[in-house]
């Protein structure tokens, strides 16, 4: 693209050389390559250093501005005594360059028109790579949707809850009605408050107790699974869904015999960055889970971190003396 619109840019340049003006001489070609090299320098001096670096990653819109119009004061006199200096040293004679009143006004227009142009095409740029990763996201989304849903309330996992609750209601226990707001509240949020870009924090971590509480059905060591949430989770969005994978991961790759507790799980928000680790126990013998079959693979979650969150986040996953960790830490 940036090859196609400097050989258009050239092409009058060209086209005058080859049939307007039969006598080139070769400091006239000379001065003109370095022209065009000025000018790759005026555009992407803002295309590719300052519009990134002071309106993509720090919008500072100001000072991008007042540095624009200091460029565009400043730089037709650079380029001034540039030329003069390259005539003087090979002996050059541009008429145009030795005075002012004919240089300054095609130069500032020149500077003005070419900064324009890298505004131009760097926000052009940037619009054509949003649509492009919203699109990416929509198909992701719209891929991934069944397959969620079915990892997250697999047949599996509803056929042992509600055994458990079956069981919890013959015996006529007192946890059977909670179990079954539990129940009811996952399958509520996944149907209905998970179906937006963002949801609330709380209602995230809402729903990761939901689905723990559940686990702990199965379980006679109550003790065995250990979920904290430490923070001010009421104003920060996220994106839905997003933090149960490593649960279930968990779950279904822990070593359920090992001494309370077996599963940990951390949920922190300081200043906007949110801290989700998950450790749990594993026999040594198992492969680790990015490796195993089935679950939520950590290709598509990594896939998934990097739509919804490109450079905001990092994700570390560890193995130490039996135990694998999953650490994600986000910038909300």
């Amino acid at each position: 693209m940036h090859i196609g619109l400097w050989v258009l840019i050239s092409v009058p340049t060209l086209v005058f050389f080859l049939f307007f003006d039969q006598h080139i001489s070769a400091h006239r070609l000379w001065f003109t390559g370095i022209s065009f090299m000025l000018t790759l320098l005026n555009f992407y001096f803002f295309y590719s250093f300052l519009i990134p670096q002071f309106y993509f990653r720090e919008k500072k819109v100001a000072l991008l501005l007042i540095i624009t119009f200091v460029f565009i004061l400043v730089y037709p006199f650079l380029q001034h005594l540039f030329y003069s200096y390259l005539m003087e040293l090979f002996e050059w004679n541009f008429k145009k360059v030795r005075h002012p009143r004919w240089f300054f006004p095609e130069s500032y227009t020149v500077t003005m028109l070419y900064t324009g142009l890298a505004y131009l095409a760097r926000f052009t740029t940037r619009w054509i790579v949003d649509q492009q990763i919203k699109a990416e996201l929509i198909n992701q989304n719209q891929a991934s949707e069944l397959a969620l849903l079915r990892s997250q309330v697999n047949p599996h996992f509803l056929f042992n809850t509600l055994n458990n609750i079956y069981s919890l209601v013959y015996t006529k226990s007192d946890l059977a009605p909670g179990a079954m707001t539990r129940l009811s509240d996952i399958l509520r949020y996944m149907l209905y408050e998970a179906n937006t870009d963002k949801v609330v924090l709380t209602k995230e971590a809402e729903y990761l107790n939901s689905y723990i509480e559940l686990f702990q059905l199965r379980l006679s060591d109550k003790e065995f699974v250990k979920f904290e949430v430490t923070g001010d989770t009421d104003n920060k969005l996220i994106a839905p869904m997003l933090l149960i994978p490593f649960v279930e991961n968990a779950f279904k790759h822990c070593h359920k015999k090992s001494p309370s507790p077996g599963i940990m799980i951390y949920l922190n928000l300081k200043n906007n960055i949110l801290t989700f680790k998950v450790i749990n126990a594993f026999k040594k013998e198992t492969e680790p889970v990015e490796k195993q079959e089935g679950g939520v693979g950590m290709k598509n979650v990594r896939r998934r971190l990097e739509l919804l969150y490109p450079g905001k986040h990092t994700l570390t996953v560890n193995e130490d003396a039996g135990y694998y960790s999953v650490e994600l830490i986000i910038e909300l």
